[in-house]
């Protein structure tokens, strides 16, 4: 399955502009372009979509206030805010 097929979104800031590494080595298999950062992609426990509103912006736009509930875009599922997007 490619990266476009899974339309991994970035645990963070949201963006879909995100590129699977060429090998993964334990965590932080996906790299996000709009923040830069490694990360590992966040699923739904009720449909298993990676389509999630990032915890601290939303496609890429920074938030103005912290969120506290974030959405799935495949099943609108409320899910808990990350407290740290990257896993630490």
């Amino acid at each position: 399955m490619t990266i476009t097929e899974d339309r991994i979104h970035c645990p963070a800031c949201g963006s879909a502009d995100v590129d699977r590494r060429g090998t993964p080595e334990g965590r932080r298999t996906h790299d996000c372009f709009r923040c830069s950062r490694a990360f590992e992609p966040r699923r739904c426990p009720h449909c298993g979509g990676a389509r999630i509103d990032g915890s601290i912006a939303i496609s890429g736009m920074p938030l103005q206030k912290s969120r506290t509930v974030v959405k799935c875009w495949d099943c609108s599922a409320e899910l808990p805010a990350l407290d740290d997007p990257y896993g630490g």
